[in-house]
């Protein structure tokens, strides 16, 4: 079998294209690595905010400041877009637990000034629900960490 020179030509040219696939696909394949890595530390940034939130309500206790009510709001924002609906629909409801928590620390605070018989009820209320919105902080924060695995086994 003699072989002409567009013989070795096309030859040659069918092992260029399959190294052009072979690399195509590589190219693919790391693109969708650093696209995860990119998903990753934004999740990663999202699950800080929340477990720094429960740290707080943890070492402070109900008496939280707005700021880092807000702060924490910017996670519960941004978790929409990197964790799944229920995910999300718990930080929400947190959030407006603790603008609850807000409130009731007002009225205490408002009520305590005043020397109201109700500033111990009122504050047992805010205590309640500083228990329930810190337990969930951490709930929320184990339920995101499967989200975060880049090796998953």
């Amino acid at each position: 079998m003699d072989l002409t020179n567009t013989d070795f030509i096309a030859i040659g040219s069918a092992l260029v294209a399959g190294l052009s696939a072979l690399y195509a696909r590589w190219a693919v394949k790391a693109s969708k690595h650093q696209n995860e890595i990119s998903l990753h530390a934004e999740r990663l940034n999202v699950y800080k905010g929340v477990t720094i939130f429960g740290s707080k309500l943890a070492a402070n206790g109900p008496s939280i400041q707005d700021t880092d009510v807000w702060k924490f709001h910017e996670c519960v924002q941004l978790s929409e877009f990197y964790y799944s609906a229920a995910i999300h629909k718990r930080l929400d409801t947190a959030f407006t637990q603790a603008l609850s928590m807000l409130a009731k620390n007002d009225e205490w605070k408002f009520a305590k000034e005043q020397g109201s018989a109700n500033a111990k009820d009122i504050s047992d209320e805010r205590h309640k629900i500083h228990r329930a919105l810190r337990d969930e902080c951490f709930s929320i924060s184990d339920a995101m960490k499967e989200n975060l695995r880049l090796a998953k086994a």
